[in-house]
């Protein structure tokens, strides 16, 4: 230890392995909390789901009866026997459906009929029939409603609405037409002990899993942290590996775990849902026997079976034999068979009788009339669609890994850097580095987009008559506002930051970001709504600019690409993680309060910049600020857009790279993923590979993009990358080409979003008017082009259709990055700034 007066002392070795430990296990305890958020929002869809599958069954067994009764002649409005049928089915709800053998204790208290109800109601939203009176002639919610009507074209869907979930089944009269709907609907209270137990276990689990991760971290890094304590000796890179690894495994611990608890779930619940439908089929059979009729001669009970297999997609076939085993009729995906009128009778029947059969995707009953029994019904579980579901939900729990080991990794840079200044002994202030931004820009995109998923839905809350506008119109004046709103404030921002310095428009960014987001917290109405996406638009455009007018202030020549694209992971990495624990948060505790927790996050960063950041919140000298921020005239900004390099970087470079990116990614591919029949989940999962680019392969490839004096010629490559995703596209198609197209998109930006930056900034036209407001002239083309890119992919889809579309825009796009390698100049022999030279 250095005690020489004047000298700042160093910490001791002792403190710092404190310190490191302390740090871990909050790393630790944030990482595992915010990936137990993600898991549980995540699964609870998937348990809901399917305990909603099994009332399903039971209500297509009522959807059926009143199909077939309606093909016969039958008056919806006046349906003699309806109630009975109500009850009936009311009846089966509560006696046959039982949550899982462990649970039943929990969910003994609030399973009762009280809960349940079932509807007929008709395609406008008025409930003609219900088992609960009182609901007779009422209006079924506007949500419901539109779940109604979207009943015939999807196989399973429940939507809930204030407190209860709704399944809606459509009925067809003799013109096949939709004639009503059934709508059974159960409160959450029926279904909240079942998921407080999961979260009891889910509880223990993760208190299992940290304290041994915690005692694994303790051991290692007291080992790993250097006997000295100094900024030289202290292996940065070992020390955040280690904590990575052991926090990522932890990590991976606890969604294997919950991966496998899903699995034996939804066996379990396939297997109730077998049993279910299989009683319910026996009891229509066994009814039919009573009155007489023989087991051979139940008219068209293959049809009845096949009716029933098309609507139960877990289900393989259904075989129902006599009392000698011989099959009598069997339905499968293949068909139905009735065997007394069949061709190579005996063949057929060996066939089936031959059939393997797996207890454990397999339900058999016997089919008795008067005690005796006739025969026996048989039904198989699809393994086929038990493992797709399956296959559906490791892929859930490796989203929700990648979210959370994303949120790990940025918080790990954040814990490091303090680290880091502790042991440099410069204190949190000390000198900057531009690595510094990174946490912040994590940090504020993660407030900014944790309402992301949900704005429209909050905008149809508030919804009032306005302006003449039609409520989907109104959804859409919130984004549009803030898009508005941050293109403006992006072009001040800039010409601000260069007269002012980086921190002013930062730091009041901040303020008015927060401050758009308690005005929506707050907002009564929609109007105020609006006006609070104004006022987070302005902000948000000031911050974002002068977090990059700080990487160009901190950074020079030979590390700027790497500096931007640092900024922008950062800047990715919240926006995904942000996204996702916005999406999850709303479910919880509603909208409004999601607004709250992004504005505490995004006055939190204000504390952030002012402690780790300090050094750099200063005015620029009067001289330097004339220098780069001279006053501006039209003249000047004529002859800056008119400049040969400039006219060409935004015309042939940033508009239509904006116009790709937005265009195929916003707008394009959700589209054509979802008419090729991708659930959502996919598609939000191909998007994020885009994200994932930006984040972990832009800081590599920025390296060369800086080793290099010429930037233009990474530009071209970029362009080329690009037009070659909408080639790959259009020769292959679907989810795969889809998938390849999008992670040629991200390596394209990762080549062409910082060699952009870089080529711009080195022109003599950007040195005379200055970085900032080059930065927002820059920026404003962008934001242009991301305006234009869904009106342009939305002409190809009208116009041209999307594959041929596709490749006429990626045969432009590419005519388009040669028109730039053959209008911009080389910038190999543009001499840096002067102070800026490697």
């Amino acid at each position: 230890m250095n005690n020489c007066p004047g000298k700042r002392e160093k910490p001791r070795s002792g403190r710092i392995k404190i310190k490191l430990i302390a740090s871990a296990f909050v790393l630790l305890v944030l990482a595992l909390g915010f990936n137990a958020l993600l898991s549980m929002s995540s699964l609870e869809k998937l348990y809901v789901g399917s305990i909603a599958s099994e009332y399903q069954v039971v209500g297509r067994d009522l959807q059926r009866k009143l199909d077939q009764a309606l093909r016969f002649g039958k008056n919806i409005y006046k349906f003699v026997g309806m109630n009975r049928l109500l009850e009936e089915t009311k009846d089966n709800l509560t006696s046959k459906i039982e949550l899982r053998q462990t649970l039943k204790a929990d969910a003994a208290g609030s399973s009762g009929r009280e809960a349940i109800n079932v509807s007929v109601v008709l395609p406008g939203g008025q409930i003609l029939y219900s088992a609960d009176e009182q609901r007779v002639g009422g209006m079924l919610a506007a949500a419901v409603v539109a779940q109604a009507g979207e009943a015939s074209s999807k196989d399973s869907l429940y939507v809930k609405h204030k407190g209860e979930y709704y399944i809606t089944l459509p009925v067809h009269g003799m013109d096949q037409k939709q004639a009503a709907s059934v709508v059974m609907s159960f409160h959450q209270r029926q279904i909240a002990p079942f998921l407080n137990a999961i979260l009891r276990r889910n509880v223990i689990l993760i208190s299992i899993i940290l304290l041994g991760s915690t005692l694994v971290l303790i051991a290692l890094l007291h080992l790993a942290a250097p006997a000295v304590a100094s900024a030289a000796q202290f292996p940065r890179m070992r020390i955040s590996v280690l904590i990575f690894v052991v926090i990522g495994a932890a990590q991976i611990c606890f969604s294997a775990l919950q991966t496998n608890d899903f699995k034996d779930h939804y066996l379990l619940i396939a297997k109730n849902k077998a049993e279910i439908l299989t009683t319910l089929l026996r009891d229509d059979i066994e009814y039919l026997l009573d009155k007489g009729i023989r087991i051979d001669k139940l008219v068209k009970m293959d049809v009845l079976m096949g009716e029933i297999i098309q609507s139960s997609p877990e289900i393989a076939d259904i075989t129902i034999y006599n009392s000698d085993k011989q099959p009598l009729y069997v339905a499968g995906r293949a068909g139905v068979v009735d065997f007394q009128k069949s061709a190579d009778q005996d063949k057929k029947q060996a066939a089936v009788s031959q059939r393997p059969s797996d207890p454990a995707y397999s339900v058999q009953l016997d089919i008795r009339k008067e005690g005796q029994v006739e025969g026996v019904l048989r039904t198989d579980i699809s393994k086929e669609v038990v493992y797709g579901e399956i296959w559906d939900s490791v892929l859930d729990s490796l989203t929700v890994l990648f979210i959370s080991i994303l949120f790990l990794a940025e918080l790990l840079i954040l814990t490091l850097q303090f680290i880091g200044r502790q042991l440099d002994g410069a204190g949190l202030g000390g000198s900057l580095d531009y690595s510094i931004m990174r946490p912040a820009a994590f940090l504020f995109l993660f407030g900014v987009d944790i309402g992301i998923s949900f704005i429209p839905l909050y905008m149809e809350d508030l919804y009032q008559p306005l302006l003449g506008l039609s409520r989907d119109m109104a959804m859409g004046i919130p984004i549009s506002v803030r898009v508005f709103f941050t293109g403006v404030s992006i072009f001040l921002g800039g010409n601000w930051g260069d007269k002012r310095g980086w921190h002013e428009p930062f730091l009041i960014g901040l303020f008015l970001t927060g401050a758009g987001f308690l005005h929506a917290w707050l907002a009564p109405d929609a109007i105020h709504f609006i006006l609070s996406q104004a006022v987070l638009g302005l902000g948000y455009g000031l911050s974002l600019i002068a977090a990059q007018l700080f990487i160009i202030a901190y950074t020079n020549e030979s590390n700027r690409a790497v500096g931007l694209a640092q900024l922008w992971a950062g800047v990715y990495a919240g926006s995904i993680c942000g996204g996702a624990a916005g999406a999850m948060l709303a479910e919880r505790i509603g909208y409004r309060q999601v607004f709250l927790i992004g504005a505490i996050v995004l006055f939190l960063v204000i504390p952030y910049a002012l402690i780790f950041m300090r050094a750099g919140i200063r005015k620029p000298a009067r001289a330097a600020a004339a220098r780069s921020a001279p006053k501006l005239s039209v003249g000047q900004l004529a002859r800056f857009l008119a400049n040969r390099n400039v006219a060409s970087l935004i015309l042939f470079g940033s508009i239509p790279t904006a116009i790709a990116l937005v265009g195929f990614l916003d707008y394009f591919s959700p589209i054509y993923l979802n008419r090729i029949g991708t659930s959502q989940s996919n598609i939000g999962r191909i998007l994020m590979i885009y994200g994932a680019c930006l984040i972990y392969a832009a800081p590599f490839i920025s390296k060369y993009v800086d080793a290099s004096n010429g930037k233009k010629i990474y530009i071209v490559v970029s362009g080329l990358l690009g037009g070659a995703a909408f080639v790959f596209f259009y020769l292959f198609k679907g989810i795969l080409a889809t998938s390849i197209a999008v992670f040629l998109l991200g390596i394209s930006s990762s080549f062409g979003f910082a060699a952009k930056s870089a080529y711009g900034l080195k022109l003599d036209a950007a040195r005379e008017l200055g970085a900032g407001r080059s930065m927002g002239i820059y920026s404003t083309a962008d934001r242009v082009g991301q305006v234009l890119g869904p009106v342009t992919f939305g002409w190809i889809l009208i116009a041209a259709g999307a594959a041929e579309g596709v490749i006429y825009f990626g045969l432009i796009y590419l005519g388009v990055t040669l028109l730039f390698s053959l209008a911009a100049q080389n910038d190999r022999s543009m001499d840096p700034p002067a102070g800026e030279k490697a």
